[in-house]
């Protein structure tokens, strides 16, 4: 679609992952910035939130004494939240509003976030557990499961045109694209 901005990324977007409501708060005062823009800029700065906690995790790892009984049962966990995170961040199908442009938008940030956090809940509770818990290849295998949710809830150019779809489907006829390509930062109190 030519409404899409694309991914054009300034390098102070990425400082967002370490005062993300600093972040909105400046975005909301750029009469520039649009809310697809934005939503891409804090998308880079949680991937880049998952770089961080990698580089800390290799930086403590000779530190970390592993406790092996415990292994299967922190494995479960990790495994079965990063699933469920997976299954839940590709069918999580909150039907988003299409009353006006300003409540889509609204909708699909809130239907955004979820889905991001919810993969990298899997991530920090797997670094958690590597480096209080042990054994240490418990982060990597929950660090997979969270990249897998983040790809999964990318807001591409695919992923908006498969929500445009679901809009379309059920009878929506307002461009989900154009919407959050248009609309301004809405700020935080």
């Amino acid at each position: 679609m030519n409404e899409d901005p694309g991914w054009n990324l300034p390098w102070k977007s990425f400082s967002y992952a370490f005062a993300p409501r600093w972040a909105v708060q400046r975005a909301a005062k750029q009469p520039d910035s649009s809310e697809l823009t934005f939503i891409r800029q804090l998308f880079a700065s949680c991937s880049l939130f998952l770089l961080i906690l990698t580089v800390i995790f290799l930086i403590l790892l000779g530190s970390v004494e592993p406790q092996s009984p415990q292994a299967a049962i922190l494995i479960s966990i990790v495994l079965i939240q990063g699933i469920f995170g997976l299954i839940l961040g590709r069918h999580l199908r909150r039907r988003l509003d299409c009353s006006s442009d300003a409540t889509l938008v609204s909708s699909y940030r809130t239907l955004f976030f979820c889905r991001v956090y919810i993969g990298l809940g899997v991530a920090v509770t797997s670094f958690a557990f590597s480096l209080r818990l042990g054994p240490k290849w418990v982060y990597p295998i929950g660090l997979g499961l969270a990249i897998a949710g983040m790809v999964i809830s990318a807001p591409t150019r695919r992923r908006l045109n498969s929500e445009q779809n679901d809009l379309s489907s059920n009878g929506c006829h307002l461009s989900l694209i154009r919407a959050l390509a248009s609309q301004p930062v809405q700020g935080i109190g």
